[in-house]
C-alpha cells in the first residue's frame, strides 16, 4: 500500500513539475518583449542607424523604436535652445521624420492647473517628462524602457555624432533622469 501511495505521489509531483516546466517554456516564448523586427515600409528610411540600434539592442519594433526616439528628441527640442537643438539634429539623419512619428498625447501635468506654470522651468520639465511617459505608454512600452532608450541613444551619438551631440541630448532629456 505504501508503495502504491508513493508511486501516486511521485507521479503527481512529476506531473506538476512537467506542467510548471511547460508553463515556463511557454512564458519564455510568449514574453512581452517582442523580438527585433524588420522595419516597416513606411519608416524604412528612419530605421537605419539609431532606430536599428534600438531594435537590435532592446528587441522593440520599428514603430516603437522610431516613436520612442521621436518622443525623446521632441523633449530635447522643447528643452534646448534652437541653436543647441540644431547641433543635435545635425548628428541624427532624418530628425524631422523622427519628430513627426512621435505619438500625439496630452501632457498629464496640465491637470494640475496653474501649478505647472507657477513652477516655471521645473513645471515645463515636469510637463515634458509626463508627455514622454504617456507617449511611451501609447507605444506599448513601459516607463522603465526610457533609460534604456537614453543609454542606447547616447552610445550611438557618441560613436556617430560626437561627444557634443551626446551631451546636448543628455541635457535635453535630463528631466527624465
Amino acid at each position: 500500500m505504501k508503495f502504491i501511495l508513493t508511486l501516486i505521489l511521485l507521479s503527481t509531483s512529476c506531473t506538476v513539475f512537467a506542467a510548471d516546466l511547460f508553463k515556463s517554456a511557454s512564458d519564455a516564448f510568449n514574453s512581452t518583449k517582442a523580438p527585433a523586427q524588420q522595419p516597416d515600409a513606411n519608416t524604412a528610411g528612419l530605421s537605419s542607424g539609431l532606430a536599428s540600434a534600438l531594435m537590435q539592442s532592446l528587441g522593440v519594433s520599428d514603430k516603437q523604436a522610431t516613436g520612442g526616439l521621436g518622443s525623446l528628441f521632441g523633449l530635447a527640442k522643447s528643452t534646448l535652445s534652437s541653436q543647441q537643438f540644431a547641433g543635435l539634429a545635425s548628428a541624427v539623419p532624418g530628425m524631422d521624420s523622427l519628430l513627426s512619428v512621435a505619438p500625439q498625447v496630452q501632457a498629464g501635468t496640465k491637470s494640475l492647473g496653474g501649478l505647472s506654470g507657477a513652477l516655471g522651468d521645473y513645471g515645463e520639465a515636469l510637463d515634458g517628462a509626463s508627455k514622454v511617459y504617456a507617449q511611451f505608454q501609447s507605444l506599448g512600452l513601459d516607463a522603465s524602457a526610457i533609460p534604456q532608450y537614453i543609454d542606447v541613444t547616447n552610445s550611438y551619438l557618441q560613436s556617430n555624432g560626437g561627444q557634443k551631440a551626446a551631451e546636448l541630448f543628455s541635457t535635453g532629456v535630463s528631466s527624465l533622469l
